[in-house]
């Protein structure tokens, strides 16, 4: 099976795609091949051309190894690789789909997510705050708006909110900073996390009123 994923034949990867996430929890043989079949699945999912139900597959492959090889991730090495894909596939435009489609940004930001649920903040964070700050310095604004949508996804009770209230004084400067970026498109995505900033990380975030509102206020 595993060598039927054929980059030339989209046909054939998608039904290889869909065994694969059917027998995610078959250990014995998804371990041999994990390596590989993570690296085919980030190729896949990182593919534009290829037609949005097989780049779904792929990328639902990532989250489910989340969830079942989280630890064999992290021994193996390929953890930073598997979010440096989703952050790429994150900072995609996302028009031209249909409003009740899940988009490839989407379906990435809830790959992440997993990843920081199932992993120790300790391993996941360092990561994840590393591609941040390569996103959030970038001179394309869809990067930009990668980096703060994240952050709002992994600042979540169930992932890395322990993490977010310690470093909770840079992570509010990053926030004011991309309130006043000037893109709308990142403004906006940033007033976004804001919102779930204000409701999860609490009372730390709420605590940094004086430097957030001002900015909060001229972005309305």
């Amino acid at each position: 099976m595993v060598q039927a994923l054929d980059p030339n034949n989209e046909e054939m990867s998608l039904k290889v795609f869909e065994m694969l996430n059917e027998f995610i929890d078959t250990k014995k043989h998804m371990r041999h091949n994990l390596g590989y079949l993570i690296a085919r699945a980030s190729d896949t999912a990182l593919n534009r051309d290829y037609e949005l139900a097989l780049r779904e597959q792929a990328i639902f492959f990532l989250e489910q190894v989340a969830d079942n090889y989280p630890k064999l991730v992290v021994k193996a090495g390929l953890l930073h690789g598997i979010l440096e894909t989703g952050f790429k596939i994150v900072a995609e435009p996302e028009d031209g789909y249909d409003e009740d489609q899940d988009t490839p940004p989407l379906l990435a930001l809830n790959m992440i997510y997993a990843f920081a649920v199932e992993l120790p903040n300790k391993l996941v964070y360092p990561a994840l705050i590393n591609l941040i700050g390569v996103c959030r310095n970038s001179q394309q604004e869809l990067e930009r708006k990668a980096a703060v949508r994240v952050l709002g996804y992994v600042a979540e009770n169930d992932a890395c909110l322990d993490s977010v209230k310690e470093n909770i004084d840079e992570l509010t400067k990053l926030l004011v900073e991309k309130l006043q970026d000037p893109s709308y498109t990142v403004r906006e995505a940033t007033a976004e996390t804001v919102g779930k900033f204000s409701e999860y990380v609490v009372p730390e975030f709420l605590q940094q009123h004086e430097r957030v509102m001002p900015v909060l206020i001229k972005v309305v």
